[in-house]
């Protein structure tokens, strides 16, 4: 076990949705004492009721508020940092306010990275400032805080990877490679030192408290989280909600999608989820087939013509996939994977369709 009751854990990207999932785990099992990073400022402490007063309940901010309190009422004690993982002065500054605060630090949790739509794009696309979008807080600041934390004694460093590292992904280019440097950073670690170096390739978390089609729920990660670090010996760890090797099949041959994945036509489709965008049904023929693909692909009852693939019915690439070679298998099609990214919904993608079947007829 590398748990230490009332052990002090670091945990960069620690405002996020998962840090604070973890961070509430260790305050739960462990009464830890924690230091969670993010990039944007903080309220301090002393003006939290205040700000709590002030803001609407439903205040990202206030809701992470809540949520620290709540870890501090279990018998966690918090320091809250507003840090740049990739520059050096920062990360020098955090470890001695570190030392400073609580004494001693015990264990890592390296979280820190973007999820902004901009650092996701085709190989086609990619360029030194997207690339540096994934690299600057998965590579170089990790390697960052490594230097920071030179001669410091920690019983464990444990890196938040990506299954994209296993998987990639449509547009994960520049982040599969990033988490790919984790797991190979923390393999080249643990071999030459006697620190456990651990990174763990996680599958999606449902962190939108409505609903998932593919996706691990928070009490799952948190459950996982607390099992991997029972065990001193793990160095990588790949989570999957389901077969992995069965999806590393399906990337290498999609047009097995109809065989292995996705909601037959006697399967029970979930409820339409409430969305910002209203039922709006597909008018044309062509929107309706791709409405019927989505619909068993992803296992929905209803969907719109308006209605986003990803950012709102909970699509991912895996399944983006699986709704190209449907396309490709049942409408005759050649629709390449980077067109279905830039065209999302019902509506946008018909478009697409009805062009390339036009293209393809004309005459040369």
């Amino acid at each position: 076990r590398l748990l230490r009751e009332q052990g002090v854990y670091l945990i960069t990207g620690g405002l996020g949705n998962i840090g604070l999932a973890l961070a509430e785990e260790l305050a739960r099992t462990a009464r830890a004492r924690l230091v969670l990073t993010g990039r944007s400022e903080f309220p301090a402490p002393e003006s939290w009721e205040q700000w709590l007063e002030s803001h609407p309940a439903d205040d990202r901010v206030s809701g992470r508020i809540r949520r620290l309190q709540a870890m501090e009422k279990l018998g966690a004690q918090i320091l809250v940092c507003d840090a740049d993982v990739s520059d050096e002065a920062e990360m020098r500054h955090l470890v001695e306010r570190i030392y400073a605060h609580f004494g001693d630090l015990n264990g890592v949790i390296y979280g820190a990275g973007t999820l902004v739509a901009e650092s996701f794009f085709g190989i086609d696309q990619a360029t030194r400032h997207l690339c540096d979008l994934h690299f600057q807080p998965k590579v170089k600041g990790l390697l960052v805080l490594e230097k920071a934390l030179y001669g410091k004694q920690l019983d464990f460093w444990f890196l938040l990877s990506s299954l994209s590292a296993i998987l990639a992904g449509l547009g994960f280019t520049a982040y599969s490679a990033a988490n790919n440097f984790q797991d190979a950073l923390a393999f080249a670690r643990s071999s030459h030192r006697g620190t456990p170096w651990i990174s763990v390739n996680w599958d999606a978390w449902e962190l939108q408290e409505n609903w998932a089609l593919a996706a691990m729920l928070p009490t799952e990660g948190t459950e996982t989280f607390r099992r991997i670090l029972s065990q001193a010996s793990l160095r990588q760890v790949a989570v999957s909600i389901s077969d992995l090797p069965a999806r590393i099949d399906l990337w290498i041959n999609p047009e097995m999608a109809d065989e292995t994945q996705g909601a037959d036509e006697s399967a029970t489709l979930h409820e339409r989820p409430e969305l910002e965008n209203e039922y709006v049904a597909p008018r044309t023929e062509m929107e309706q087939k791709l409405a019927k693909i989505w619909q068993d692909t992803l296992g929905v009852a209803q969907v719109g013509m308006h209605d986003n693939f990803f950012s709102e019915l909970g699509g991912h690439s895996l399944l983006a996939m699986l709704v190209v070679a449907r396309v490709r298998s049942q409408l005759y099609v050649d629709l390449a994977s980077k067109r279905f990214m830039e065209a999302p919904t019902v509506a946008e993608l018909a478009v697409v369709l009805n062009t390339l079947i036009v293209d393809v007829n004309s005459p040369v």
